[in-house]
């Protein structure tokens, strides 16, 4: 099983607190973007693998258009065997949609939609340098429902500038009395060399530790209360909506991307291989038209995990899940027990409460409390 994931690097206007690689576009880019796009997709051997998930994700895919995008995904569909049921997803900005453009996107065979609100006052939409408010986001969601997407999906982000409980409590509501099918809540992250890095040195200025703790509180306390599951440490879905495409990222599919600075993990007979594209949109439509092996930049940044680095990646994704890892999973893959290798940290997060096992099913698993310090225990995991 394969996933395929399309790069768009092209947004309205970058956000100050976005690292991702993305800028807006010049005039005629998205359509030479488009072009290279085509060319390397035509260009890949699809090697009979069996698609179940496409996801666009970018910057703003939906900047785009559905005239591009339609053709972008007919070459995918040409090129791949892509599933009847594969989930073909899309992210959007609220400000560059509307109930036209979603229907043309919904008729052309896009699945699953993800919008990302953030929030729904607009103090705090523009505090992020969002071009979208209130009434957008609203009308976005409607929209995208009316299109008739019935897989839909809103970010929210939490502790951001002029947050309060009450205001994050507020959005919950409103976006979960919308119908959406899932919701990402994810907190806003300082990176270094975006302007919010310099605007809001060590926090400061933004909701405090103790707030944030609390914001977390209320997001898994509210969504479960009203019947989302939480299934990963930031995403919650309605049964049977959880994402499958990032569920195969964080179960270590195959995965190909296509575009400037996309990355993939393939496998091949002597093990898993990454990679990442090249993160120049110039030197990438230069040669998007040539093999791999002749793409030099990204075909030297290719290399074959260690078994010391997938066993890692092993407990680092898989217990970002909450429903954990299967020891039986890691024998199968690596012929070892996984007690003789994580033995000694599994025990220990045991006794802080933070970790839990099921002997009957050997399933391992992060509590409550483990996943509230999630990045402290999975450092744990690391392999000397």
């Amino acid at each position: 099983m394969t996933g395929l994931y399309v790069h768009i690097p092209f947004c309205v206007k970058k956000c100050a607190y976005c690292d991702f690689f993305s800028h807006p576009p010049t005039e005629g880019e998205r359509e030479s973007y488009a072009e290279a796009l085509l060319r390397e997709i035509k260009n890949t051997d699809p090697e009979g693998r069996s698609v179940t998930s496409v996801f666009f994700g970018g910057g703003t895919p939906s900047l785009m258009g559905p005239d591009l995008m339609g053709r972008i995904l007919e070459a995918l569909f040409r090129r791949f065997e892509i599933r009847d049921d594969a989930e073909i997803s899309l992210e959007a900005n609220p400000g560059t949609v509307d109930l036209k453009s979603l229907r043309a996107l919904r008729a052309m065979g896009f699945s699953r939609i993800s919008l990302g609100i953030q929030s729904l006052e607009d103090a705090e939409l523009k505090a992020l340098g969002r071009i979208h408010g209130r009434k957008d986001a609203l009308e976005a969601l409607k929209a995208a429902a009316a299109a008739g997407f019935e897989n839909i999906n809103a970010d929210i982000m939490t502790a951001i500038p002029g947050q309060s409980l009450q205001s994050l409590e507020r959005t919950l509501r409103e976006v979960v009395g919308t119908g959406v099918q899932h919701i990402s809540c994810y907190s806003l992250i300082l990176e270094e060399g975006t302007p919010f890095y310099e605007r809001y040195p060590g926090g400061s200025g933004l909701p405090d530790e103790d707030t944030s703790v609390l914001m977390d509180e209320l997001v898994r306390r509210l969504l479960g209360q009203v019947g989302y599951g939480r299934y990963e440490i930031s995403n919650y879905a309605r049964p049977g909506y959880e994402c499958r495409h990032n569920l195969g990222y964080w179960k270590r599919t195959e995965y190909l991307g296509f575009g400037a600075a996309a990355a993939s993990l393939i496998y091949k007979r002597d093990g898993r291989y990454r990679f990442t594209a090249e993160r120049d949109i110039t030197a990438y439509q230069r040669d998007a038209h040539l093999p791999l092996s002749e793409r030099r930049e990204a075909f030297e940044a290719m290399r074959r995990l260690t078994t010391a680095e997938e066993m890692e990646e092993f407990m680092f994704l898989g217990l970002r899940c909450t429903g954990g890892v299967l020891a039986g999973d890691f024998r199968k893959f690596f012929g070892r027990d996984i007690f003789d290798i994580y033995g000694d940290v599994i025990n220990s997060a045991k006794e802080e409460g933070l970790m839990g096992y099921e002997a009957s099913s050997g399933r391992i698993f992060l509590t409550e409390r483990g996943l509230e310090v999630s990045n402290r225990v999975m450092a744990n995991f690391l392999v000397e």
